[in-house]
């Protein structure tokens, strides 16, 4: 893929769709400019957690693979380097760190679509310096063309420099998920266009859930949690967590891991700790796997899939998104990312004339199936009321 040129101008903006490899791209920039010379970097998402996985673990693996001279420190997640270089990984929801650091040159916000424009704005303003010219990388996969992203850096004239990538920009992709992207041409049109071209996309029309707001927000530990697992290999494993309060739905707890094995994924399954010794309800699609969690004291229960009498998935899939829509508001934290995106492109399907049928369009909603299961008891509740 196209690199951040050199010099850095003020902001570079670099967005496509999914497996452009443009995160490894910016990681290896980052690492380049850190490592021979006395720059500091401040590389960021909006939820702290969200790091160890991600930005952390991509440049902790390039400097390891390259066998660059560093000195890591695992718990603050910082790199430095011989040469007084430096890379700083931190979460914007710890502002008062993010306010202490100080001889910042330059900034990396990866999934800058996570960010509010505040939180973008106090960003900045936090950073400011005299005699520094601060340079601001921008990352993330376009969906919604109200973003305030698309107005700020698209739709007026600003000093920035704009990278588009996508898989196609990739020649180091894995064969079978460039196949498996591509595939989505004649399966899913829209999908293509927005997750796999990684153009402005549009969350209105079809869309299923208008009731979605992404935001922070105190879990309430005294509410009863709700557990939903939805099974998949190259589609993802999704773990969900949530709860319901005065007709809101909060989704504060995700886990989402695809390409394993029922054995890998029970393996991962014991490193997350939110869900020890907890009731799961899980996808009755594959009752082996149940077993095998039931075997390794795991507490699962197969989502029946039916409401009242309703046995098929479609018109079952049709009744939870109801009960979805009837909630006030659904709240779903920042931290759970593929939630906020999976939720808000949730999507009606299409006839032939591509006006939308009230069908749930299959795809890319396992952390919504995942929140179905957890929801199901409450959803039969709620039916049996309205009888």
């Amino acid at each position: 893929m196209p690199l951040v040129t050199d010099p850095l101008p003020r902001y570079s903006v670099v967005y496509g769709g999914a497996g452009s490899g443009k995160s490894y791209a910016i990681a290896q920039r980052v690492v380049v400019s850190a490592s021979t010379e006395p720059t500091r970097w401040l590389v960021v998402r909006k939820v702290g957690t969200t790091l160890k996985d991600s930005v952390f673990q991509l440049i902790r693996d390039i400097v390891t693979h390259e066998e660059i001279p560093c000195r890591i420190n695992l718990t603050d997640k910082t790199f430095t380097f011989p040469g007084g270089g430096q890379i700083l990984c931190k979460g914007l929801d710890d502002p008062e760190k993010i306010k202490s650091i100080q001889g910042i040159t330059d900034c990396w916000i990866e999934e800058a679509s996570e960010l509010k424009e505040s939180d973008f704005k106090q960003l900045t303003l936090r950073l400011r310096g005299k005699g520094i010219e601060r340079h601001f990388i921008l990352s993330f996969n376009p969906i919604d063309e109200n973003h305030w992203l698309k107005h700020e850096f698209f739709d007026q004239a600003r000093d920035c420099q704009i990278i588009h990538t996508t898989y196609k920009d990739n020649g180091f992709l894995d064969p079978q998920y460039k196949e498996e992207l591509e595939s989505y041409k004649e399966r899913d049109p829209y999908y293509y266009k927005v997750y796999c071209l990684g153009e402005w996309g549009s969350v209105s029309g079809h869309r299923i859930l208008k009731n979605v707001h992404v935001k922070d927000f105190e879990v309430d530990n005294a509410r009863r949690m709700h557990y939903g697992l939805d099974f998949g290999y190259h589609d993802p494993n999704a773990l969900i967590g949530c709860y319901v309060s005065d007709n809101k739905l909060y989704v504060c707890k995700e886990w989402v891991k695809n390409g394993l094995d029922p054995n890998d994924m029970l393996a991962e399954l014991d490193g997350v700790s939110w869900v020890k010794g907890q009731v799961i309800t899980a996808d009755s699609a594959r009752p082996e796997i149940i077993v095998m969690m039931r075997n390794n004291d795991y507490m699962v229960h197969k989502a029946k899939k039916r409401i009242s009498a309703n046995k098929l998935e479609r018109r079952y899939k049709f009744a939870m998104a109801q009960y979805l829509i009837h909630f006030d508001e659904i709240i779903i934290h920042p931290s759970c990312v593929h939630a906020a995106r999976e939720f808000t492109g949730w999507q009606w399907d299409e006839d032939r004339d591509g006006k939308p049928i009230m069908i749930p369009k299959d795809g890319d909603d396992h952390t919504v199936d995942a929140t179905i299961y957890a929801l199901e008891r409450l959803a039969e509740i709620y039916y049996r009321s309205k009888k």
